[in-house]
């Protein structure tokens, strides 16, 4: 059939039954530019979620930094915003964050191992200061295709403080997913444990008064020699065997 481009894209959402549509996932061959966004958001003004290359085909719809911070203020009904980080760095998720503020509910987001963009501890602290209502927050690095030969140690710069600053800012936080981030180690997690476990202690202690806890249920992980399970938040070791990110996260695998 006919190759889908952006004008049979636009023509596409253009017809009535994509009136109300809430969800979009670009295709990977729909190239997105200054104009043809204004468009899209004229056709698809309940837009609530923006995917591009967080899901679906492995090359994404490569599109711009500066593309992707235009959706962030051309949609003004957006919630939740997804993509891979081909072609957008720190800087430019931090002005989609920005941009987005207390409208972002959910931020998922791909590292990139062939262009050695990933995210850092800045991005997070932006997220934490800007954005109070985000509920869902997901950072992945998927293995496969070499993964121990793409990867590289010295460029993932986020952390536990990070991640520490992100659950302590944003209180609505609900679920965190995390896929092979070597710098955030046991002891970060078990620190944000605690501070939501005392957190909660406090509000039930100071019951009757207004007592603002932590809505923190998930933590989600792959690739870490541990799981962390629910009801109560907890850490467990697990025997991991090839998913060795133990005691040197600088040693990684090629696939699971």
């Amino acid at each position: 059939g006919k190759k889908l481009n952006m004008t049979s894209f636009l023509k596409l959402l253009g017809r009535p039954q994509f009136a109300n549509l809430e969800s979009l996932t670009m295709p990977c061959k729909v190239k997105l530019g200054m104009k043809s966004i204004k468009q899209m958001a004229q056709v698809c003004p309940h837009l609530k979620i923006f995917d591009s290359g967080y899901s679906g085909h492995i090359t994404g719809s490569r599109a711009k930094e500066g593309d992707l911070i235009e959706v962030s203020e051309r949609f003004t009904s957006l919630e939740s915003f997804r993509t891979d980080m081909w072609n957008i760095t720190n800087h430019g998720l931090s002005s989609v964050a920005s941009n987005m503020g207390d409208r972002l509910l959910d931020f998922r987001i791909r590292g990139d191992t062939i262009r050695k963009h990933y995210l850092s501890d800045d991005l997070l602290r932006i997220l934490s200061q800007r954005c109070p209502n985000l509920k869902h927050f997901s950072y992945l690095i998927e293995s496969g295709y070499c993964f121990d030969k793409l990867y590289e140690y010295s460029h993932d710069l986020l952390s536990g403080a990070g991640l520490i600053a992100l659950v302590s800012g944003c209180r609505r936080l609900e679920v965190v997913e995390l896929e092979n981030s070597a710098r955030i180690v046991k002891d970060s997690f078990a620190t944000i444990l605690n501070m939501v476990t005392q957190e909660k202690e406090s509000a039930s202690a100071s019951a009757g008064r207004d007592a603002r806890g932590f809505a923190l249920r998930k933590i989600d992980l792959k690739g870490y020699p541990f799981v962390i399970r629910a009801n109560p938040l907890r850490i467990e070791d697990q025997d991991c065997g090839r998913a060795a990110l133990l005691e040197d996260p600088t040693s990684l695998w090629c696939g699971y």
